[in-house]
């Protein structure tokens, strides 16, 4: 399969989708008529230096004051703080193009609560829990709520709507448990192919900044390339 290696942009979403590659464009009052386009970010390590700055006090001034007595912050801050421009440009990303009638279009994968809304307020100690359990297809309290939340977003997706996973297809860690029940459902950024970190987080932001949703490939695709030996999605 040929993949492009550079940002691809497509037009504007028709009201009647049968092209799951078409982007769905800006919110708007009919919104809520278009297929969901919910975004699926894969989470900032919280065993890492930052995360760990965090969990022990020693994180920003203006972070630490909002948790400070029990406090809560929303979990997409706390990301952002640990991951810098790449969370941040998948966070603003999913903001401009996500589509859902209901909720947020914006979802992180965390390590034991499944999928939880990009500005959920969280508190130390739920990220304390976070940080002890391993992001791994093979570790229960990681996968089940996992699954169980793909599941409820099932019949919420109807027959034209997708998730875009902004994360890692270099490794099952993210496709396996979601791809076991969002069969044929989950797309990726053509253009994250062969990209860093930093340089997926820039174009992002440049996509939000320009109004112009990037295309998309199925999921299943992409790790197919990567595991035959061809540029991955790395993180």
């Amino acid at each position: 399969m040929r993949v492009p290696s550079r940002p691809v942009r497509s037009r504007r979403e028709p009201d009647d989708v049968t092209d799951v590659t078409t982007p769905g464009g800006p919110r708007g009052p009919t919104a809520d008529r278009r297929p969901s386009r919910i975004f699926l970010l894969s989470p900032a390590l919280l065993g890492g230096v930052r995360g760990r700055r965090i969990l022990e006090g020693r994180g920003p001034a203006w972070l630490m004051e909002a948790l400070s007595g029990g406090g809560r912050v929303p979990l997409g801050d706390v990301h952002a703080f640990i991951s810098s421009l790449y969370f941040r440009g998948k966070r603003a990303y999913g903001r401009r193009f996500g589509v859902r009638a209901a909720g947020s279009a914006t979802l992180v994968i965390t390590p034991d609560r499944g999928l939880v809304p990009e500005d959920e307020p969280v508190d130390r100690k739920a990220l304390a829990r976070m940080a002890e359990v391993k992001v791994d297809p093979g570790e229960p309290r990681y996968r089940r709520p996992l699954v169980e939340s793909a599941r409820h977003l099932v019949d919420e997706l109807g027959p034209h709507g997708r998730v875009v996973l902004l994360g890692s297809l270099a490794t099952p860690k993210y496709l396996d448990p979601l791809g076991a029940v969002l069969r044929g459902r989950v797309l990726v950024p053509a253009a994250f192919v062969g990209l860093g970190d930093m340089q997926r987080g820039s174009l992002l932001l440049r996509a939000v900044e320009a109004g112009e949703e990037l295309a998309y490939v199925d999921a299943g695709e992409i790790a197919s390339v990567s595991e035959s030996g061809g540029a991955g999605v790395e993180s």
